[in-house]
């Protein structure tokens, strides 16, 4: 294999890449769900005004609700732990860093 110049990044600056893409993926999950919850609201809010269909719309519109808030969740869950695994994997390297020297 040829002695290429290799690029290397300091632990320090792929642990603070990581925490700053965790807060950009959570950021924008918070802020996609908040729209969507708004967005949605809207044609639930129309329909319940009508009497008949009123009670099914805000059984849907629960549902609905209740749907949206766990996927949204399990993108924040899974961020976390996607963040905690490369948070494991960076202690591995720098360890291995370290006794390389």
């Amino acid at each position: 294999m040829n002695e290429e110049k290799k690029m290397r990044i300091p632990i320090q600056q792929l642990r603070g890449a990581k925490d700053l893409l965790e807060d950009v993926v959570t950021a924008t999950v918070n802020a996609s769900e908040s729209l969507q919850q708004k967005i949605v609201r809207q044609p639930y809010a129309l329909l319940q005004r009508i009497d008949v269909i009123a009670v099914p719309v805000r059984k849907i519109e629960s549902v609905q609700t209740t749907i949206t808030q766990k996927i949204y969740g399990t993108i924040r869950l899974v961020t976390r732990g996607s963040a905690g695994l490369a948070s494991r994997l960076l202690d591995l390297a720098e360890r291995n860093a370290r006794r390389r020297k």
